[in-house]
């Protein structure tokens, strides 16, 4: 293992206050020494599943989460050369690439504030999904972390509303006349896209989520998915006299690799869900049906949702990775057809909106459009 792993993981945690090995209840002790390139790697999902592994323990989970979230330690690292630099020249040794390091610096760092710009407040400030004049728009100035049973409550500014606005608003911002029609075939005649001999066009965006037709037809060879990366999900949205207005998220609860959520969102709607890692789920952890039943009995344990019965989806997505164009001729993949969803969180709005907006300026103006200006990671983007 290289040693600058080390260096750089004990230098970050120096900065919210942790020692590794220290002697305080929030300090770690590290059990195998893996964890250093692991976290490096993966950041926050592989902090916590290297705890799940065993790699590492501490007497004060909730302290020493507490201290790691506040530290706000992304934001750090953005503004400290020196640490960027370690971390390319750790990602260098790792990846025996010149190119691949570059690629990492920016993928992780170097993702500008054009889409914030775009979508935020003027205090620059991280929601999901904000607009005005929403109808059902909730506003929440707390996240309530969950870690193996420790509660840690942690200051934002984030927003939920129902997907059937947001689509609305966007779809009437657009201006555009929609035309609903499921694609069956598509193909390519006289620098044209055709589809299903009904409609052409100069330029083709694939925006429909995994199953995307556009990236089958065209993507699948050049993009293939990561398996490794495939997460399953299963969700409810429903009408209900919630008493806890408040956001929770847990993670993972009964060694899920993922975590669950309770969103409460306006006219008095609920939305709570579960997801993780499909390959650590058939490694032996339960499947997702399992820990949804384990999720609907926390809840009503809980009291936040008694004698659920309601509709539940089930749906299925890849994590980010940078192998493979995002463009190739005049068709586009955005969002989740292109596995644009953060690696840590699971995040895809974020994402899909960015990845819109390159797509769009690339049609507009000839810009870039590539999988590094979509950041991996989004954890340090919600608090």
């Amino acid at each position: 293992m290289d040693g600058n792993e080390e260096r750089i993981i004990k230098g970050l945690f120096a900065l919210a206050g942790v020692t590794v090995n220290g002697d305080k209840p929030y300090d770690i002790t590290i059990h195998d020494r893996r964890f250093y390139r692991r976290v490096l790697k993966e950041q926050a999902l592989g902090l916590g599943e290297s705890y799940m592994d065993g790699w590492w323990d501490c007497p004060a989970l909730d302290q020493f989460f507490h201290r790691i979230l506040a530290a706000k330690l992304q934001e750090r690292v953005k503004g400290n050369w020196k640490i960027k630099l370690d971390i390319l020249k750790s990602r260098l040794f790792n990846l025996q690439s010149r190119k691949r390091a570059y690629q990492v610096g920016e993928r992780h760092y170097d993702i500008g504030n054009d889409l914030y710009r775009r979508m935020l407040d003027k205090r620059m400030i991280y929601t999901c999904a904000y607009w005005k004049k929403a109808r059902t728009l909730v506003t929440f100035k707390k996240l309530y972390y969950h870690f193996y049973g420790r509660r840690i409550a942690v200051k934002t500014r984030q927003h939920s509303i129902r997907r059937a606005e947001f689509d609305n608003w966007l779809l009437q911002r657009s201006g555009v006349t929609v035309h609903i029609h499921q694609a069956k075939e598509i193909r390519e005649s006289g620098g044209r896209y055709i589809i299903d001999n009904r409609f052409s066009s100069s330029y083709l965006v694939g925006a429909a989520g995994t199953y995307c037709p556009v990236y089958r037809t065209i993507f699948q060879r050049a993009r293939p998915r990561i398996k490794k990366l495939l997460v399953t999900t299963m969700e409810a949205e429903f009408q209900y006299d919630y008493r806890d207005d408040r956001c929770y998220l847990w993670f993972f609860d009964n060694r899920l690799s993922g975590y669950s959520w309770y969103v409460p969102k306006g006219d008095g709607r609920l939305n709570i869900g579960i997801g993780g890692k499909l390959l650590s789920l058939k490694g032996g952890r339960g499947s997702i049906r399992d820990h949804w039943r384990s999720f609907r009995e926390k809840l009503n344990h809980l009291g936040l949702v008694r004698d659920f019965d309601f509709p539940v989806r089930g749906c299925n997505y890849f994590l980010h990775h940078g192998k493979g164009p995002l463009r190739i001729g005049n068709a586009f993949v955005v969002g989740d057809s292109a596995a644009l969803a953060s690696r840590d969180m699971g995040e895809g709005i974020g994402a899909a909106v960015k990845s819109g907006i390159l797509a769009a300026e690339a049609i507009a103006r000839q810009a870039p459009y590539a999988p590094g200006q979509v950041g991996s990671y989004s954890i340090f983007n919600i608090i």
